[in-house]
């Protein structure tokens, strides 16, 4: 039987993301010591860790619902597209994350070309990583570039450890993968329109991760065109805003209908300053409105 715990979170990263560090097991019993009444792991173009979620949610009186945050890209620009609610075997979740995976794996090969010739090392365990398949975040790339021992005496890895002894990662993330990423030529990402437009074929609901993180940032103009293409709902809860962008983009979504979203971006290893727990949110009716959208599209 459910327990009447109190919190929700519908933005939460599992091992599956390869920047994540919990399993979706851990994940739940951490949901259950914090009082959470119903998570959502959603892991970067990979499906791998709900089927586990919704076991162990099941199990120990959380309520798991299913969810993916896509990568993707309009006009230069970065969108993270959060999709809520679809089965596991659905045909179109399963042949977007299948094509996600070999622009990833594609992409990243680049960006270990490019950083080799920055005379830094990568370890082979990531080669293998991608060989086998397995997802490989930017973040993760870069956790495993500066943390290699051979690349200590690097002057550009000692620089970064200088400038952010926490954040290192993120910052070579930023400065270094993101600029190789620009010299990319062939299909970087998913368009933002496209994965829309699929994720509403499974039955599937759209939602805007973190728009106003700076690496993502969205204006209401943005947010108005996305909607207009399909987008069902904006993620106003997050880490990344401050107070006011949250009454910002709350804003925003109630003026173009759209359904309200949020969560902590909860990853564990990478993104260490965002511990489990970091976005209680009280509000029980973003759940039953995500639910009752869901069934007046599918029917279910």
């Amino acid at each position: 039987m459910m327990q009447m715990r109190k919190y929700i979170d519908l933005h939460i990263h599992s091992k599956y993301s390869s920047d994540g560090f919990l399993s979706p097991l851990e994940i739940v019993l951490k949901a259950c010591e914090n009082d959470f009444r119903t998570i959502a792991i959603s892991d970067h173009d990979t499906i791998a860790g709900v089927k586990e979620g919704l076991y162990y949610g099941n199990k120990y009186g959380v309520e798991v619902i299913p969810a993916v945050e896509v990568t993707t890209e309009l006009n230069k620009h970065f969108y993270h597209i959060l999709a809520y609610y679809f089965e596991l075997s659905n045909e179109y979740i399963n042949l977007l994350i299948k094509n996600l995976n070999i622009i990833r794996k594609n992409k990243n090969l680049f960006r270990i070309k490019k950083i080799k010739e920055l005379d830094l090392f990568v370890p082979d365990g990531v080669m293998d990583l991608i060989n086998n398949g397995e997802l490989l975040v930017g973040p993760t790339l870069a956790k495993a570039v500066m943390d290699d021992d051979r690349n200590q005496g690097n002057l550009l890895v000692k620089k970064f450890k200088e400038e952010e002894p926490k954040d290192y990662i993120i910052l070579f993330y930023k400065k270094i993968i993101k600029d190789i990423d620009k010299s990319y030529d062939e299909q970087k990402w998913l368009s933002t329109l496209e994965a829309i437009r699929i994720i509403r074929q499974a039955g599937s609901i759209p939602v805007l991760a973190h728009p106003g993180a700076s690496l993502f940032y969205a204006t209401e103009s943005d947010i108005k065109m996305l909607k207009d293409n399909g987008l069902s709902g904006l993620e106003v809860y997050s880490t990344y805003h401050k107070e006011e962008q949250i009454n910002e983009y709350k804003e925003i979504a109630l003026k173009l209908n759209l359904l309200i979203t949020g969560g902590s971006d909860f990853h564990g290893k990478v993104k260490k300053h965002i511990y489990f727990g970091a976005m209680k949110i009280e509000d029980y009716t973003i759940i039953e409105k995500l639910r009752s959208h869901y069934i007046s599209t599918t029917g279910i």
